[in-house]
């Protein structure tokens, strides 16, 4: 579609209708964000300019709206398809930000960056105000960020359990079972899709039973012997 044999272009995403691709292309000597027709139809439009460092995968907001998109030192942006501004919405300070994805109604994107402790949080950018805030803690790593299609949660990644065992190799302890995958209620009236259940049961005791059973049984040989008597 893009037949540039003089430039690399990377990256490709199909818009939200199908109709269009944003891809990367360093065409004019640095990593732009470029758009073409899905059926490589007339040419390429060149979406950003004067960035000059290498640009990672650019990913639309689920209404078509938006394109976001990061660069190797750890900048985030925001690209608005209508006016072609580019907004700075967040940098991570290790210089890899990789990790974005838009919410189901393209009015939020999460992202992952990382604490000065090392360990990665996840942050949501809400494009109404502008704001960035981070939803998770920075005790555990935390990764994979996916969100529920119908906007209640936000499925993640994080290491939080730490089961130590002997190392076959090492002759040590190893901990290799500590991911697991959580949810993060996004509203205080949604509820806990894994609710505590309570321990409490009713014990009957064995005699009660037997004692029920028997008097059903002689309820029965009456009711018999009344058909009896009757006939």
């Amino acid at each position: 579609m893009t037949n540039s044999s003089n430039a690399h272009d990377k990256w490709g995403r199909w818009s939200p209708d199908g109709a269009k691709i944003a891809y990367v292309s360093d065409a004019d000597g640095e990593d732009e964000v470029y758009l073409i027709s899905q059926d490589g139809s007339g040419k390429s439009e060149q979406l950003t300019h004067d960035f000059r460092a290498m640009l990672y995968a650019p990913e639309w907001a689920p209404d078509g709206k938006r394109i976001a998109f990061s660069d190797k030192d750890g900048n985030l942006y925001v690209l608005t398809l209508e006016d072609k501004k580019v907004a700075q919405i967040a940098k991570d300070p290790s210089g890899r930000l990789r990790d974005y994805t838009w919410s189901a109604d393209g009015g939020h994107l999460a992202f992952t960056m990382r604490n000065e402790n090392e360990f990665r949080s996840i942050y949501v950018w809400s494009v109404a105000d502008g704001q960035v805030h981070r939803v998770t803690g920075d005790m555990f790593e935390t990764t994979d960020i996916a969100w529920d299609a119908e906007g209640n949660y936000l499925y993640y990644v994080s290491t939080r359990e730490f089961a130590p065992l002997i190392s076959q190799t090492e002759f040590n302890y190893a901990t290799n079972r500590g991911q697991e995958i959580y949810a993060l209620a996004l509203r205080k009236d949604v509820k806990n899709p894994f609710p505590q259940e309570s321990d409490e049961v009713t014990i009957n005791k064995d005699g009660d039973k037997k004692d029920e059973k028997k008097d059903e049984k002689k309820e029965e040989k009456k009711e018999e012997r009344k058909g009896v008597h009757q006939d």
